[in-house]
C-alpha cells in the first residue's frame, strides 16, 4: 500500500508544537495531536504513556491495553497509532498499531505503513477504492478497509506475521524503536528496549514477539 505526505502530517505538527514549547524553557513536553504524540524529555526525565484500543459500540472508554515506559536516554521522540477504524484510511486489518520512534513524523508514517501491512486474504474483509471514501486523499484506487468480520485464529496470526515482518525491516534500518499490533484480541510485539508492559488479561492473547 502506498503512503502520501499526509501519512506524517499529524506527527509533524505535533513535533513543531513540542519543539516550540521546549524553546520556551520546558524540560518535559507531550504534544498529543489526536493520538500522534511528540515527546521532548530533558536528561534524567522519564514518562509513562497508556495505550488503549479503539472504543467499541458498547463502550465509552476502552480498557487500558498497556503502558509505555520511556526515558530521555532512549531517544524516543514520537509515538503514533493507526488502524482501520481510526481517523486515517488503512488498507490493513489491525485494530491498533502503535509505533515508538525517534521522531513523531516518522512514528506517524511508520504506524500507517505497518497498519497497512497487517493483512491477509479473507472473505469477511470488505474494501473500497480510496477515491470513493475521500476523493481528496491522494490514494485514488487503492483499496481501503471498511469492514473486518470475525477472523479465524490462523488468519489473525497470518496478518500479524505479515506486519511483524515489515516491522523487523523498519527496525533493522533504524526507522522505529518498537511497535505493538492488535488484531481482534491477538497481540504482536516488537520491543527490544523492553519499553512496554502488558497486563495479564484473558482478553489479550499474546501472539508474536521479537
Amino acid at each position: 500500500a502506498e503512503l502520501t505526505p499526509l501519512a506524517a502530517v499529524a506527527g509533524a505538527v505535533a513535533a513543531q508544537v513540542a519543539d516550540f514549547t521546549i524553546s520556551l524553557g520546558a524540560d518535559q513536553v507531550v504534544a498529543n495531536n489526536g493520538g500522534d504524540i511528540a515527546l521532548r524529555l530533558a536528561p534524567g526525565q522519564n514518562l509513562r504513556l497508556g495505550l488503549r484500543p479503539p472504543v467499541t459500540e458498547d463502550q465509552t472508554v476502552s480498557p487500558l491495553l498497556g503502558r509505555l515506559h520511556l526515558t530521555a536516554a532512549q531517544g524516543v521522540g514520537g509515538v503514533a497509532s493507526s488502524g482501520w477504524q481510526g481517523r486515517s484510511l488503512s488498507a490493513g486489518l489491525a485494530d491498533l498499531v502503535t509505533v515508538w520512534a525517534e521522531g513523531a513524523a516518522l512514528a506517524d508514517a511508520a504506524a500507517t505503513f505497518l497498519g497497512n501491512a497487517v493483512s491477509t486474504a479473507s472473505s469477511v474483509v470488505s474494501r473500497q477504492p480510496a477515491r470513493e471514501l475521500d476523493p481528496a486523499c491522494g490514494l485514488d484506487g487503492q483499496k481501503i478497509t471498511v469492514r473486518v468480520g470475525k477472523l479465524t485464529a490462523g488468519q489473525r496470526q497470518a496478518a500479524l506475521a505479515a506486519g511483524m515482518d515489515c516491522a523487523r525491516g523498519l527496525h533493522a534500518h533504524g526507522l522505529i524503536k518498537g511497535c505493538l499490533m492488535l488484531l481482534q484480541g491477538d497481540v504482536a510485539l516488537l520491543d527490544p528496549g523492553r519499553n512496554l508492559s502488558l497486563p495479564s488479561s484473558p482478553s489479550v492473547r499474546p501472539g508474536l514477539a521479537a
